[in-house]
């Protein structure tokens, strides 16, 4: 499921590195549950595990606790888009789900994009039978992505 390689050239830079506003070129962060690349107008998130409820007790509180950076993040950037690459999994839950809808809110706010890509059949089945598949643009790679939202 490599449709969507991240880039091994790209620096790895932790979260207090991050300039305050506006990064001017991509830049890497990596936490448990997600990679996230930063460019002055789009946020690129890659999940690099399943985000099922298994073990909802521990997941929910990793989840909710890893969630909330991204937001963090999120509010200090300009970013107006986001991208989600799913080339590292294959099943979310009704948790992620929740959390993808209320991404999508947000990047609204700023008039901007909001596509997932590289979606498992698996995911892409979710995302039919719970009818949310229409909220969202999605793209079989990460480079049309980038490219239906110009960058």
């Amino acid at each position: 499921m490599d449709c969507c390689p991240v880039s091994s050239s790209m620096p790895h830079v932790a979260a207090s590195n991050m300039p305050e506003r506006k990064a001017h070129r991509m830049d890497a962060l990596s936490s448990a549950l997600f990679e996230i690349e930063v460019t002055e107008d789009t946020l690129v998130v890659t999940p690099v595990t399943n985000l099922g409820e298994f073990d909802y007790a521990r997941f929910r509180t990793r989840f909710e606790a890893e969630a909330e950076s991204l937001l963090n993040l999120w509010e200090t950037t300009d970013a107006k888009n986001l991208i989600i690459d799913f080339h590292r999994t294959d099943y979310f839950g009704s948790t992620a789900l929740g959390f993808l809808v209320g991404l999508r809110k947000r990047v609204q706010s700023r008039k901007g994009e909001m596509v997932l890509c590289c979606l498992s059949d698996h995911e892409t089945e979710i995302l039919a039978v719970t009818k949310l598949g229409k909220m969202w643009s999605i793209c079989p790679s990460r480079e049309e992505a980038l490219q239906l939202i110009g960058g």
